[in-house]
């Protein structure tokens, strides 16, 4: 019986020093699997360091093209090149220069895809939303008044919302007795009478324009005109809302 004990004392311990060995392997291959996978994020990471360096310099060449002369490696912070929704303080054009004036060359707006110059693409789309979201918190908003495609890439004229002449001018209001000679007619000739309304529009001399980037990208840089009345609006400043600047960057300043 004695004997039978001890074997079975032994067995016991055999096993147990067994389970310990396997835990022990076990905990072994997972640490080095976990090593592995550390090692291979770590060299993925550097893969994607070396893809983005090169893209960028990619980006930068193509920029250089479309933006002559500019230092990409020197690129000014936005917050102090373009001016931020806090120097616009709403006191005038004296109080910020920037204000009713065109975003800076060489700033940049994107359109998040491929821009296709249409009547349909100049609606709400992202670029319109990024050039109100800048011009909005300079006193103004606009339009994209043209758009076309100059051999590859897309060209567009952006311009104050109140640009275009009114078609009734103040003082060159109907009479009353006009306005029912009018709808007298109307009625004669079995058409819809239509009040006429005060026209919005100021003959804002303000615009600016954008080139595409590169083909098909729907990323945008700013070029002046060189008419000296198309640098600033013709009329008083809008209420400038509390909000970012949109996804606009500044990368040059002339």
């Amino acid at each position: 019986m004695a004997n039978h004990n001890v074997a079975s004392q032994a067995a016991t311990q055999a096993l147990i020093a067994q389970a310990k060995a396997e835990i022990a392997i076990a905990l072994t291959e997972q640490f080095q699997r976990d090593i592995n996978g550390l090692r291979d994020a770590l060299e993925h990471a550097n893969q994607l360091i070396t893809t983005l360096k090169n893209e960028n310099a990619n980006l930068k060449a193509a920029l250089a093209n479309a933006v002559e002369g500019y230092d990409f490696n020197n690129i000014p912070d936005a917050g102090v090149s373009g001016g931020g929704i806090g120097g616009a303080d709403g006191s005038g054009n004296g109080g910020n220069p920037e204000l009713q004036r065109p975003p800076p060359e060489g700033t940049i707006f994107s359109n998040g895809n491929a821009y296709n110059p249409s009547k349909t693409e100049r609606g709400n789309t992202r670029l319109k939303e990024e050039l109100n979201a800048w011009t909005q918190a300079r006193g103004y908003s606009v339009k994209i008044l043209r758009s076309k495609l100059a051999g590859t890439r897309a060209k567009l004229v952006v311009s104050c919302v109140y640009a275009g002449s009114p078609r009734y001018r103040e003082g060159q209001h109907e009479t009353a007795e006009e306005e029912q000679r009018r709808k007298e007619k109307a009625r004669t000739d079995g058409y819809r009478f239509y009040k006429k309304r005060t026209s919005k529009l100021r003959d804002c001399p303000m615009r600016f324009m954008l080139h595409e980037v590169i083909q098909g990208s729907g990323t945008f840089v700013v070029k002046h005109s060189d008419a000296p009345e198309h640098q600033r609006c013709n009329h008083e400043p809008e209420p400038l809302p509390e909000a970012d600047e949109g996804g606009a960057s500044i990368l040059s300043q002339e």
